[in-house]
């Protein structure tokens, strides 16, 4: 486990940057389905190894995504106001929380679901805590 992912309230996904050509990485994630993300990063100094994944839960998308999916058990939805989310807290790469979008893309509660992530505004970093640079979209 990372020193981030040890100290921050959020949850962060735990993965390996398995190859970089100049700014274009892939990166590996534990659970996920449809292959490596691939990310543009700022400059070409990132080299092959662990990596962080930051992504808030409004990132999470159940059918549209932008490259591979994570596979989650969701264990419980909350609710709070307006907005659910989902917690699956034994994903192997991370605990997740998913916010659920709109309902006619909700998954019906609990059990295993394909999530969508748009990887784009994921944030990422070095397990010690250095941010990567990242190009990221909208």
């Amino acid at each position: 486990m990372s020193e981030l992912s040890r100290v921050s309230r959020y949850p962060y996904l735990e993965g390996r940057i398995t190859r970089v050509d100049g700014t274009r990485a892939s990166i590996e994630i534990p659970g996920s389905v449809g292959g490596d993300v691939e990310v543009d990063l700022q400059d070409e100094s990132t080299v092959p190894g662990p990596v962080v994944i930051g992504i808030r839960p409004e990132c999470f998308n159940v059918r549209q995504a932008t490259g591979p999916k994570l596979q989650v058990d969701v264990e419980f939805v909350e609710r709070l106001g307006g907005e659910s989310f989902l917690h699956a807290p034994t994903h192997p790469a991370g605990s997740l929380i998913m916010r659920q979008g709109d309902e006619d893309e909700r998954p019906k509660g609990t059990g295993r679901h394909e999530i969508g992530v748009n990887w784009r505004k994921a944030h990422l970093f070095a397990p010690d805590g250095t941010a990567i640079a990242a190009r990221r979209g909208p």
